[in-house]
């Protein structure tokens, strides 16, 4: 494989990770590094990115929108893992690892444009390309350093904290200047986040309420800096 092709998945990287989050991204930015192995991908908000009875055959990089990961038990339970933000990898590990099976589902929490690779190819261009394989391997980290606070959440924490925690993230992740955070989801999803049942959110939900860590309008939890600096205190 020639030296361009490995070098047009890093130049990609280098173009997403320069360019601000919050803004629409210009695909013409990228257009000169498509190639037969990258094929772009727009998945609109709800529908899924991966389904967990995919055996996923390519790499995805996630360059704008958020989605989650979640698992179905064989009650019907769905659990969601995690929520992230683009840019992220997607499959890298059944990249290098053919035997591993597909264990989650993906689901698009706002319209999100992913880029499709081909396995071999990604794995290609990382050995071709030390700067690639190092934004590589920062982006794995802090998967790694989030998914230990996750655990860390579900381990030391009572459903009270549990909530405090998610909370937390959330306004770390979607907080603007207006000042106050709202928590744009359903409840169900709220909770199936935490790990709780509906009718325990909305229990803890009540209390947290009463002793001033949150405020519920419409149904709807939310937060201002004060509050924020409330629960900081409390984890």
């Amino acid at each position: 494989m020639n030296k361009k092709l490995t070098d047009d998945l890093y130049q990609i990287v280098r173009i997403v990770e320069g360019t601000d989050p919050e803004k629409k991204f210009d695909l013409e930015l990228i257009k000169p590094y498509l190639n037969e192995y990258i094929r772009v991908r727009e998945v609109a908000k709800n529908d899924y990115i991966i389904r967990e009875e995919d055996r996923i055959k390519k790499v995805y990089y996630i360059i704008r929108g958020m989605y989650d990961m979640r698992r179905t038990s064989l009650k019907g339970q769905v659990k969601v893992l995690a929520k992230r933000r683009a840019p992220q990898f997607i499959g890298i590990d059944k990249a290098v690892n053919r035997n591993l099976q597909g264990d989650f589902g993906s689901i698009a929490l706002e319209k999100c444009t992913i880029l499709e690779i081909h396995q071999d190819y990604f794995v290609e261009c990382v050995k071709a390309n030390g700067d690639l394989a190092i934004k590589v391997i920062q982006n794995l980290s802090d998967k790694l350093v989030k998914t230990s606070l996750d655990v860390d959440q579900l381990t030391f924490k009572d459903c009270k904290g549990q909530l405090l925690f998610y909370i937390y993230q959330y306004w770390s992740e979607n907080r603007t200047d207006q000042g106050v955070c709202r928590i744009n989801e359903k409840n169900s999803y709220t909770a199936d986040n935490v790990g709780v049942s509906i009718r325990t959110f909305y229990r803890v939900r009540n209390e947290l309420e009463e002793e001033g860590f949150i405020s519920v309008n419409r149904g709807y939890i939310e937060v201002n800096e004060s509050q924020i600096q409330k629960i900081r205190r409390y984890l």
